[in-house]
């Protein structure tokens, strides 16, 4: 059963997946963090696997990509360490493409981050996919 969090990111989320290829994969509910939990959705498309995940102990709300290969892991913990941020990835300035928002396209609470989480990976998505697939290349 999809939690609220999860119906939230389809919601705003599922246009811009769809277009570049993810489809849904799985989700962690209820992740312990020690008391707090935390919640992450994951995808995938042909070249790579895509996570939002909300981490209710850190108030951290965000998006990470990794090879296929990598493991389904909550974002935060990235313990494989296989899982990386689309900004940070894509070696573009973090306002590359962005334009300003504007007042009337923002909402309030989860939806309104979920956007602007949205805009940040949309502007950053196919630059660090491709550095993505760079780095993890095996020459046969």
């Amino acid at each position: 059963m999809a939690t609220d969090f999860q119906s939230e990111v389809d919601r705003i989320w599922g246009p811009m997946l769809s277009a570049r290829g993810f489809v849904f994969v799985d989700a962690m509910n209820h992740v312990n963090e020690g008391g707090p939990v935390g919640t992450a959705v994951f995808y995938r498309n042909r070249e790579c696997k895509l996570q939002v995940f909300l981490s209710e102990r850190e108030g951290e709300l965000g998006c990470k990509i990794a090879p296929l290969t990598a493991p389904d892991e909550y974002g935060p913990w990235n313990e494989s360490g296989m899982w990386e941020f689309p900004e940070y990835l894509s070696g573009l300035p973090i306002d590359a493409g962005l334009a300003p928002m504007r007042p009337q396209d923002r909402s309030p609470g989860l939806a309104g981050r979920l956007q602007t989480i949205l805009r940040l990976t949309d502007a950053h998505l196919s630059a660090a996919i491709a550095e993505l697939l760079i780095e993890n290349r095996t020459d046969d």
